[in-house]
């Protein structure tokens, strides 16, 4: 999910995350098509007691009707990282 809500992407696109979430990518043709900035994951901080993992290994807020988590830029993605429980 994006900070401005489903990324869209070709499927044929290559893709860079920066560690601020932005999504950059561009499709390998000949020469390749440049298509820039697709969009940005969107970074929350949650507590554990907030998640839930689903059967589909997603995580999930564990009141389904509680309000979208708000956006955190202290958050950042790193790379080559595994989330634990």
């Amino acid at each position: 999910m994006g900070d401005g809500g489903e990324i869209r992407v070709p499927p044929q696109a290559q893709l860079t995350i920066a560690v601020d979430g932005t999504i950059t990518g561009y499709i390998p043709t000949d020469p390749p098509t440049d298509l820039g900035q697709v969009g940005r994951i969107k970074r929350v901080k949650a507590s554990k007691q907030q998640l839930v993992r689903g059967e589909e290994g997603l995580f999930h807020l564990v009141e389904p009707n509680a309000p979208p988590l708000v956006m955190d830029n202290s958050v950042k993605l790193l790379s080559g990282v595994l989330e634990r429980d």
